[in-house]
């Protein structure tokens, strides 16, 4: 029992060392910044937030390495504190002169991708973001209909640590929908739920329609299209579980939507609570409309135009 008791005193004792040791810091008197050409000492200061005569502990020093990294103009930086004597050195990122793009025939692709894209002439190259901005026209393509279209992207170093982006782009033809299925439980036949999308099947009396081109927004639409009709039927559960592309052949592909209807709501009994601040006769003719309503399906328009009688 006494040997536990001197064990735990012990180490009590050199924990509370370590929480009373002093952590080292220094007064900055000098700062020496190297390697940078286009950023200036100054901005490269801001960015770290460093002043003169700032005391700084060495826990902090990762702090000013990842403040300067963070302004994404470099591709290293290196900092350093001894002898009151900061030291950073940093290595620039190249900036870029021109951002190319081949193969786009539309002005409107090409504007919808320059308001979109990250890296641009001037800015600092950055290979992440790159790929970012190379996915990014993929997206844009891939929504107005070209599924298959390919991009080879392209960086030309001109000197002084300078570079040109090229984005070389293949885009193929359009995807087409060929056929438009429903499955599940939809309660309607396809021709009738054709009618409420806005997706159509490519005909080759449609040359003029942008509808039968695959379109990723378009889809998302008629899903919300669907909920709403199903709504109006009185399918108050339905539910649109999914909606998916299957390729068929070539640059055709068959729309599916999974459609589970569900059981079918009717309007029970309905009437309107007032308080006493309302004069019920000015809410008589109500009723009727109540009791017209009483067993039919139930529907978010008839609902909606009873809330708009209610506040007239």
């Amino acid at each position: 029992m006494h040997k536990k008791l001197i064990t735990l005193s012990a180490s009590i004792f050199l924990l509370s060392i370590s929480i009373f040791l002093p952590v080292k810091s220094e007064i900055v008197k000098e700062i020496i910044i190297s390697g940078n050409e286009r950023v200036s000492d100054q901005t490269i200061k801001m960015f770290g937030k460093i002043e003169l005569n700032q005391n700084l502990e060495i826990n902090e020093i990762n702090n000013i390495l990842r403040e300067i990294y963070n302004s994404n103009f470099f591709d290293d930086v290196k900092v350093s504190l001894d002898n009151n004597i900061l030291k950073i050195v940093v290595s620039e990122k190249p900036i870029i002169e021109n951002v190319i793009y081949e193969g786009l025939k539309s002005n409107e692709h090409k504007t919808e991708i320059l308001n979109s894209r990250i890296l641009k002439p001037r800015s600092s190259y950055d290979e992440i973001r790159f790929t970012k901005d190379r996915n990014k026209i993929l997206s844009i393509l891939k929504e107005r209909g070209y599924y298959f279209a390919d991009i080879t992207s392209e960086i030309e170093s001109i000197g002084n640590n300078k570079l040109n982006l090229k984005y070389k782009i293949n885009l193929g033809e359009k995807s087409k929908i060929k056929k438009i299925s429903f499955v599940g439980n939809k309660v309607y036949k396809d021709k009738k739920l054709k009618n409420v999308i806005i997706s159509e099947e490519s005909k080759f009396w449609k040359f003029i329609s942008g509808k039968k081109y695959l379109n990723e927004n378009i889809i998302n639409l008629d899903k919300r299209l669907l909920k709403n009709f199903y709504l109006n039927k009185g399918y108050y559960d339905a539910e649109i579980n999914s909606s998916f592309a299957r390729f068929v052949d070539k640059n055709n592909f068959e729309i599916i939507y999974n459609i589970n209807a569900k059981e079918k709501f009717y309007f029970d009994k309905i009437k309107l609570e007032l308080t006493d601040d309302y004069d019920k006769n000015n809410f008589s003719k109500l009723n009727d409309e109540f009791d017209d309503l009483q067993n039919k399906p139930y529907s978010i328009n008839r609902i909606e135009k009873i809330i708009n009688k209610i506040e007239r």
